[in-house]
């Protein structure tokens, strides 16, 4: 293939620009581009194997804090959105904002009360466990950032489901898997 490629690219320079290209500088592009094709095509078989994923309370007793972020476009809006619930999955609240619950909070920061309420909350007398899970073991939380990206709302606060993410709860309170 590395072959064909630049021998075409010699012929179209000879035809198209009379630029003849020698044969020793055609045969170093040719190894060239061939190691690279060759490195590429190695490097595109070590894939891994699909993972199932599904929300897990794990272990948690008490309410279960599942929260998310999106972008949407590079450069684009992007926002954050999130659930509370119980341990059997149940909802109890949802919201979408702006936040940063585990690093330092510039003062200035237009939710920088917010943000300081929340980690004030979090450092109460209480047993609290920050834990990453993958998109697909927190697909309500996700609904969440995307439906807050894709509105004007500053901090709404959601006292039920939205219509169409019944299913999704259901889901994670019965324990189905997602592939990964």
């Amino acid at each position: 293939m590395a072959a064909v490629w630049w021998i075409w690219r010699a012929r179209n320079a000879f035809c198209l620009d009379n630029d003849l290209v020698p044969h020793f500088s055609l045969k170093m592009r040719i190894v060239d581009y061939a190691l690279l094709l060759k490195n590429c095509d190695f490097n595109q078989h070590e894939t891994t194997l699909p993972k199932l994923m599904r929300w897990n309370a794990f272990g948690g007793t008490d309410m279960i804090l599942n929260v998310d972020g999106c972008s949407i476009g590079n450069p684009g809006i992007s926002n954050f959105g999130g659930l509370i619930r119980n341990a059997d999955g149940a909802w109890i609240h949802g919201f979408f904002a702006i936040t940063f619950v585990t690093e330092p909070v510039d003062v200035w920061h237009h939710y920088a009360a917010i943000i300081n309420n929340i980690k004030d909350i979090l450092n109460r007398d209480w047993q609290v466990v920050i834990l990453h899970t993958f998109r697909e073991g927190n697909v309500c939380a996700d609904y969440f950032a995307k439906l807050g990206a894709n509105s004007n709302e500053v901090f709404p606060f959601i006292a039920n489901p939205p219509a169409g993410h019944n299913l999704c709860l259901l889901a994670d309170a019965s324990g189905i898997c997602f592939y990964r």
